[in-house]
């Protein structure tokens, strides 16, 4: 049994390889989805940092 190709059935890849400028707009989301999340785990290991306990004021009205 033999297979018929479709000559107009392409691959992704051939596709991809075809279009210069959609294999740079698919990279350049890459960048972006890559970067967003680069700053997404930055900010929560900052929120996620231990701080120093602040002190408590001394009130005004305290004596000596």
């Amino acid at each position: 049994m033999t297979k018929v190709k479709d000559g107009r059935v392409r691959q992704p890849a051939l596709l991809i390889r075809e279009r210069p400028g959609l294999r740079i707009v698919l990279l350049s989301l890459a960048s972006l989805i890559m970067a967003f999340g680069a700053v997404a785990a930055g900010g929560f290991a900052y929120a996620a940092l231990q701080r120093p306990a602040t002190t408590q004021p001394t009130p005004a009205h305290a004596g000596p």
